[in-house]
């Protein structure tokens, strides 16, 4: 699905309900091009993959999405998107949506926009609507080593390495405690057993 920046859009919109996650009421109205008034259904979060500047696959999750059904589009919101979430949307040639910097690594987290007649976007996959209708999506995601957003486990395709440093994110527990993790709590990803990856010196056990 292709994701629109719209400068001029008060809330990001989302024309698919099942899609959404955490969903709430809303009673919102929304004046499109057609200046016909349109009604929402709901408000919730958007989960969804992209691929980040480099090409590997990212899961985030678009919050307060206020899904409009007689809209044709999704947009997001260039001004919720920094208000609420402190993303900036890069123009001036640079065309890319920069996410705030990791709170352990530091580094910052760039997306490409495409433009598509006058109009810039960014490519995402793992709606509901793509998973009914399209296996290429799936296999994208599979080559990608990473479920569908909608998957209760996105990382239990990762690698052993991969794995440990997103559950190092999470604990900042060292190598040796991330070993044992599969054996003190059953949803915890099988493949810590096998990791080597040292996560940081704070973390080093004696």
């Amino acid at each position: 699905m292709s994701l629109t920046l719209d400068s001029g859009c008060a809330w990001h919109v989302h024309t698919n309900l099942d899609d959404l996650v955490n969903v709430r009421p809303c009673e919102d109205t929304f004046s499109g091009v057609d200046n016909i008034v349109h009604g929402c259904s709901g408000v919730g979060d958007l989960p969804f993959v992209c691929l980040d500047a480099s090409g590997s696959p990212h899961r985030l999750l678009l919050r307060n999405v206020r899904c409009v059904p007689t809209f044709t589009d999704t947009l997001l919101s260039v001004d919720q998107l920094w208000e609420q979430s402190r993303i900036r949307v890069v123009f001036e040639g640079k065309n890319l949506i920069e996410l705030p910097p990791d709170p352990v690594s530091g580094a910052l987290l760039r997306i490409n926009m495409k433009r598509n007649d006058g109009l810039f976007e960014i490519e995402a996959f793992g709606n509901a609507r793509e998973r009914r209708d399209a296996t290429s999506t799936r296999a994208l995601l599979a080559n990608a080593g990473i479920r569908s957003a909608h998957a209760r486990s996105h990382i239990d395709r990762l690698g052993a390495d991969d794995v440990a440093k997103i559950m190092h994110r999470r604990l900042h527990a060292g190598v040796d405690r991330l070993r044992k993790l599969p054996d003190f709590c059953h949803d915890a990803p099988d493949a810590l057993r096998r990791t080597r990856h040292a996560p940081c010196s704070a973390c080093t056990e004696v």
